[in-house]
């Protein structure tokens, strides 16, 4: 998050899909959740609509498969968020 906050986000993407394997391999649902909906930020920042479209995607049904239902609306409005821009 401390990339996409100063916005490196290069680094920001390449640090997040660092984690996104970490958090996979490991089987963490959560984890992977959160970090594809931060993944899905950065992408967005960059310009990268379609893969943050599908990063947010993810996150939020991986957010409803654990119950995180506050953390699935986010990502669902992080999604809506998107409607108008066409990448």
């Amino acid at each position: 998050m401390v990339y996409l906050r100063q916005r490196r986000l290069d680094e920001a993407v390449a640090s997040f899909n660092e984690a996104l394997r970490k958090h996979r391999a490991a089987g963490l649902l959560v984890g992977e959740a959160h970090t594809l909906k931060d993944l899905g930020e950065a992408q967005r920042e960059t310009g990268a609509v379609p893969a943050a479209r599908a990063s947010l995607t993810r996150a939020h049904q991986l957010f409803e498969q654990v119950g995180e239902r506050a953390e699935a609306a986010e990502a669902a409005a992080l999604l809506a968020s998107l409607a108008g821009e066409d990448g």
